[in-house]
């Protein structure tokens, strides 16, 4: 008795379907484009035979039936090849072709589908142009968060290239008496300045490692006193580090590189996301000459729902040399910090919240000694005679170093924000330099324990619906702000135009350098005393990425010589971009 038609067309839809599964590897880390032509010259037969074969069925009605015993051999036959096929793609080490669909012995299967969901998936996985097991990754195409990013589809390797411009013009009204700088005798001049100017990188490699590198371009702007400009200044490191992910070693993460410290809520806050032009006068004082530094730290979360946050580190605090260049130099010239922030209250949407935080940091001194100072909270121009110190000590010896501590709190509530800050600074044992005659260096007098301190307190509220202050809880630090409804002029019937986020600030800072036995301070030079700050401003934030900033202060400063004791007033205007 002969098979019947309709049984040898399902018989040879199990042997096509079975060729699929010899379509060849590839050898090499790449298809070669003969071996997928060849592919699809298979396929292509294949789905001509399978038309064949039915158009044979369609004539053929009264064929004999047969006994199923051969039919059933050749099943078993065809699932034995199948599972051969299966072990030999699993023992190969090159896995470049996708797996195709494998049909099911027992129930009817369509080739024409099986090869389409071939076709299909290879194709996507061409336009991928990569295989997911082997390194040598292809980024997609590009996309815009809050920058351009370039990643992997499976994220193993991410790519952003950036950079910020921070465009300041400032003006001054200040009384004739008052004079700045270590010799009393500077004015404050109006002028305008890229307060920053800078380009950056930052990504992932290999899933684990993030990297970034960002250089300050505004370091150029420092001009000479001469007839004409001169440029003086140098290329500034900020970040230049590498952040080894995934809880390396026990800490969630760890830096190694040129890197800010973990200290302070207003420190640790990258400029791009502070509601005012500049940080306050306790930072200026004591914090920014610890600014970035070389070093190693480890920080991460803790608690359920990331509510805690960590950081600790220990770096080189030769600061002299540390800011322009990332070198660090000096014997002993060390320092170490920790952090910690927790959220005792947060809300569901995680838009209101509570954050209360500690630090502390001791550092050495460049070569034992400092002399702390603060610049206007509003400024232009470059260098210690263009942005000359309001307030300063004069210098002393501590061969004990810093102890700085500071406790800290944020509050978010719908539009409403408010943070505070307290830093207290204590150098253990102090010493003035005695200056001596030519030939006898002079010798260091004892002064007792220093101990200098500042604060500050602000507050914010939007006046446009819908916006807030954002806040990261990764690194327990403000994020950026992002309007509701983006600044736009253009309308049409799918756009309304955008108004932005118009933010109204206030801030309130007090400084106390008039500590020491006696006040540490020269009969000439540099003023010890205390200062007084109050700034209003306006933020208008355009979008995410760029914004317009207004702050107005008004300074109060109390000097130990009384001729240069009074109050100044400033304006500032900043125009802000990063990407």
């Amino acid at each position: 008795m002969g098979i019947p038609i309709q049984k040898i067309l399902w018989a040879s839809i199990l042997v096509a379907v079975t060729c699929l599964f010899f379509v060849p590897q590839a050898d090499g880390q790449d298809v070669s484009e003969a071996k997928l032509s060849k592919v699809l010259e298979r396929l292509d037969a294949l789905e001509k035979e399978n038309r064949e074969l039915k158009s044979k069925l369609e004539t053929v009605k009264d064929a004999q039936p047969s006994t199923g015993e051969l039919l059933q051999s050749e099943v078993e036959l065809l699932k034995k090849r199948l599972e051969a096929v299966e072990l030999e793609k699993k023992q190969s080490s090159d896995t470049t072709l996708p797996p195709l669909l494998k049909p099911d012995l027992n129930e009817q299967t369509d080739l024409p589908s099986a090869v389409e969901g071939y076709l299909r998936r290879r194709d996507e996985q061409i336009k991928q142009g990569l295989d997911q097991d082997k390194p040598n990754k292809r980024f997609s195409e590009g996309i815009w968060k809050n920058g351009t990013y370039f990643e992997t589809p499976d994220g193993a390797f991410k790519s952003h290239v950036g950079g910020r411009m921070d465009y300041d013009n400032t003006w001054y009204s200040v009384p004739d008496n008052m004079r700045f700088g270590s010799n009393n005798s500077l004015r404050l001049s109006d002028g305008t300045a890229f307060r920053r100017l800078r380009l950056r990188t930052d990504g992932t490699i290999y899933t684990n490692i993030d990297y970034a590198l960002e250089i300050n371009f505004a370091n150029l702007q420092d001009f000479g006193n001469a007839g004409s400009p001169q440029l003086n200044g140098s290329v500034g490191v900020t970040d230049a580090y590498l952040t080894f992910t995934k809880k390396p070693f026990f800490f969630d993460n760890i830096r190694v590189g040129h890197q800010k410290p973990w200290f302070g809520l207003e420190h640790t806050t990258s400029d791009n996301y502070l509601p005012f032009m500049e940080r306050s006068t306790m930072f200026d004082a004591f914090v920014n000459r610890f600014d970035y530094v070389n070093g190693v730290s480890a920080f991460g979360n803790v608690f359920e729902n990331d509510r805690m946050t960590y950081g600790l580190g220990f770096m080189r605090s030769g600061s002299s040399s540390v800011n322009p260049f990332g070198i660090g130099v000096g014997d002993g010239s060390y320092a170490y910090n920790t952090r910690f922030t927790f959220l005792p209250w947060i809300s569901e949407d995680e838009t209101d919240f509570v954050h209360i935080g500690t630090s502390y940091f001791f550092r050495a001194l460049d070569f034992n000694r400092t002399s702390p100072g603060d610049r206007p909270l509003v400024r232009a121009g470059a260098g210690n005679n263009e942005v000359p110190n309001v307030i300063q000590t004069g210098s002393f010896y501590s061969f004990s170093g810093a102890h700085n501590f500071s406790p800290e709190i944020a509050i978010v509530k719908g539009p409403f924000s408010a943070s505070a800050e307290y830093l207290l600074v204590n150098y253990a044992h102090t010493y003035v330099e005695k200056v001596g005659t030519k030939g006898n260096p002079g010798y260091f007098r004892p002064s007792g324990p220093a101990n200098f301190h500042g604060m500050y307190a602000e507050t914010g509220y939007f006046l446009t619906k819908g916006d807030h202050r954002s806040y990261s809880k990764a690194t327990g630090t403000w994020d950026r702000t992002t309007p509701k409804h983006p600044w736009s002029v253009i309308s049409n019937s799918n756009t309304t135009p955008g108004r932005g986020a118009l933010e109204l600030t206030a801030r309130y800072t007090y400084l106390d350098l008039l500590s020491g036995n006696p006040t540490l301070t020269t009969s000439q030079g540099a003023r010890a005393g205390t200062e007084n700050d109050m700034t209003l401003g306006l933020n208008w934030y355009l979008n995410p990425n760029a914004r317009f900033m207004i702050n107005y202060v008004n300074t109060w400063v109390n000097s130990i010589d009384p001729s240069i004791t009074g109050r100044y007033q400033g304006l500032g205007m900043r125009m802000h971009f990063d990407f």
